[in-house]
């Protein structure tokens, strides 16, 4: 029960406020609304006046005020007729009372006036030039200030409404005319609009006090209808939130879940590139001893099935070497370790390198290999000379492997021109009439360790990796690739045609010349004799490093680790360091930081059967100039040295 009477009192208090508001906003619009009409009918008034008053100067002489001034008599006759004047005007204005007063001596005095009946019917005296001492101070303020004066007067007569006016006569002298209106008609005007305003508020007040009650009604509805949806949110958020927290959990450990086997990937890939590392070590090492040999022996008089069985070796350890290649690059492009360079080279000479790299094969199974390169091809570009080469590589040697009659062409035409960028696309096309390819085949080919059949694998070889990183070095160089199956007549296979594009830049005309890319095959015969420290462990590679040195004109001496390396340094001087990077008590890296540590320049060429990026970057961070890996093409041994010396 204390309850409810506390409600309902509650209830009666939010009432108060609005109600005692209302009430005051009542008052306020009948103070407003009774103070506006007041100034309304005032300034109706006031311009009645006006007009009123320069009334007077139209309707007395010119001149009159100029001789009242002066005090020239005038006459009575005069003097009446201007009393009349002034009377009739003020009856045609409905205006109470029309007067005028001279300035003279800082005093006021009368001089002409409106007048009753009475006292025009009698013809009593009227005062004439007499000071006027109840306004005189006050009409001293109105010429001194010559502004109109507007004022609201009470006497005996009643409440006039005056307005005094001061005027010029045409002589300049100072006059005041004058008009007073009887407004005490005004009060019962205001009243009947305070009247007004009062029924109106009633009237307000009846429609309102409904409105309000239904107003009130449905804010305790609408507040009802509001706590209920809030409890319901409340109910729906804490059912989310319950939920949310629990994915939240469920997502850390998702992530713990991800970050652990992504540091187990990390370590997996670690182990495998340490592997792939070890591994490309130790089958390149023995395959650069019989790769070396077998060059050396070739250089010999040997008869000719000896001369066969040294092809046959050099034939299989140069295939043993483009399989761990494969494997070796594909995995670097897996990994995301692709190192794109940008350097000058001839594309002429990489084509005709590529092409005569299986000229023998060809010969061999009797095939035709040719390479044709349109006069529009410039000869010389700026991009990755490696990776086109062993692109060319990978697609001619298919071509060449899978063709048993015909032939293979390769095709190098300008695609297109950026002469803006200066940018050249080329179009290489490898056509050949081998085996061709299957139309089931075909959605697969370039998918890694895909070949087309099982009997291919066992007729040809290989590890069905080429393909694979050609489309993947391509996707990262910018180029693309794709091809076409040849067949004939009745639709069999008549071989294959391999389209890939891809995009160099120009170089400057002014550096446009063949000196830096002079043939390879005899640099190191052509070059000054040089005196070259080889740092190696393995007695086989010194003596194929030593033994084609030295046939080409050079001097050698031979360190077997990096502490040898570094004495020999302190009696010695030399033209270029050829270092190994595995070397017992002592390693080619540690020895390549020491040298540079005490300041010693001289060029060093790392010699590796380590074929990864990340060995390569261990090098040129201890101040190595070149990376070369093993079996040691001699050729590019040659170009090496020679830019070493020229940078020299």
């Amino acid at each position: 029960m204390g309850n409810i009477i506390s409600n309902k009192f509650k209830n009666r208090e939010k009432l108060i406020f609005p109600v005692c508001l209302y009430l005051v906003g009542i008052m306020v619009f009948t103070v407003i609304n009774y103070e506006r009409s007041k100034a309304i009918l005032l300034n109706n008034i006031d311009r009645n006046l006006f007009i009123a008053a320069n009334s007077i100067k139209t309707a007395l002489p010119k001149d009159f005020h100029d001789r009242t001034i002066n005090k020239v008599s005038i006459s009575k006759k005069e003097y009446w007729q201007n009393i009349i004047t002034l009377t009739e005007l003020s009856k045609q204005l409905n205006i109470s009372f029309l007067y005028t007063f001279v300035i003279k001596n800082n005093k006021a005095y009368y001089t002409s006036c409106s007048t009753s009946a009475y006292e025009l019917k009698n013809r009593e005296q009227v005062n004439y030039w007499q000071e006027y001492c109840e306004v005189s101070k006050k009409l001293l303020k109105i010429t001194n200030n010559k502004r109109n004066v507007y004022k609201t007067t009470t006497n005996k007569r009643g409440t006039y409404r005056t307005a005094l006016i001061p005027m010029l006569t045409t002589n300049g002298s100072l006059y005041v005319i004058g008009a007073d209106y009887d407004i005490s008609y005004i009060k019962g005007v205001l009243r009947k609009e305070v009247l007004i305003s009062s029924m109106f508020a009633i009237l307000l007040s009846l429609l309102i006090i409904p409105f309000a009650y239904i107003l009130i009604k449905s804010e305790k509805n609408f507040n009802y209808f509001l706590q209920t949806k809030v409890q319901e949110r409340t109910v729906q958020l804490t059912h989310e939130i319950n939920e949310k927290t629990k994915i939240q959990s469920q997502l850390k450990n998702s992530l713990k879940i991800s970050k652990e086997l992504t540091e187990k990937a990390k370590d997996s890939n670690k182990a495998k590139d340490e592997f792939l590392a070890k591994m490309s070590h130790e089958i390149r090492t023995p395959l650069n001893v019989i790769v070396g040999v077998s060059t050396l022996l070739n250089q010999s008089d040997f008869s000719q099935k000896q001369s066969e069985y040294l092809t046959t070796i050099k034939s299989a350890s140069e295939h043993l070497l483009s399989i761990v290649d494969d494997i070796l690059d594909f995995s670097l492009i897996e990994s995301k370790k692709v190192i794109i360079e940008k350097i000058k080279f001839n594309v002429y000479e990489i084509v005709n390198y590529s092409v005569s790299s299986f000229t023998n094969l060809a010969s061999h199974k009797n095939i035709s290999l040719k390479a044709n390169i349109n006069e529009r091809v410039p000869q010389f570009v700026i991009g990755d000379q490696s990776y086109l080469r062993q692109i060319l590589f990978n697609l001619i040697g298919n071509a060449v492997k899978f063709t048993e009659k015909g032939g293979v062409l390769l095709n190098v035409t300008l695609n297109n021109f950026d002469s803006k960028n200066n940018k050249v696309e080329f179009l290489f096309k490898i056509e050949d009439t081998g085996i061709g390819i299957s139309p089931e085949n075909e959605k697969n080919i370039f998918d890694k360790f895909s070949q087309v059949d099982s009997s291919t694998r066992r007729k040809y070889g290989g590890t069905g990796l080429g393909l694979a990183i050609c489309k993947h070095l391509l996707d990262i160089l910018g180029g693309k690739i794709w091809f076409e199956s040849n067949t004939d007549s009745k639709k069999e296979s008549k071989g294959s045609t391999f389209y890939f594009t891809l995009n160099f830049e120009l170089p400057d005309n002014k550096s446009n010349n063949n000196s830096d890319l002079e043939g390879t095959e005899s640099i190191l015969t052509k070059l000054p004799k040089l005196k070259i420290l080889l740092a190696e462990d393995n007695l086989l590679n010194i003596k194929v490093a030593k033994s084609f040195l030295e046939k080409s004109g050079h001097v050698v001496f031979i360190a077997n680790n990096g502490i040898e390396v570094l004495r020999t340094l302190k009696s010695e001087t030399f033209d270029v360091i050829l270092m190994d990077i595995e070397m017992p008590e002592m390693d080619g890296l540690q020895a390549s930081q020491i040298i540079r540590n005490e300041g010693n320049k001289t060029p060093i060429i790392a010699l590796t059967a380590h074929a990864l990026n990340d060995i390569k970057e261990k090098c040129e961070k201890v101040g190595m100039n070149y990376f070369i890996t093993k079996p040691i093409d001699f050729k590019n041994l040659g170009t090496l040295i020679s830019k070493v010396l020229n940078q020299k």
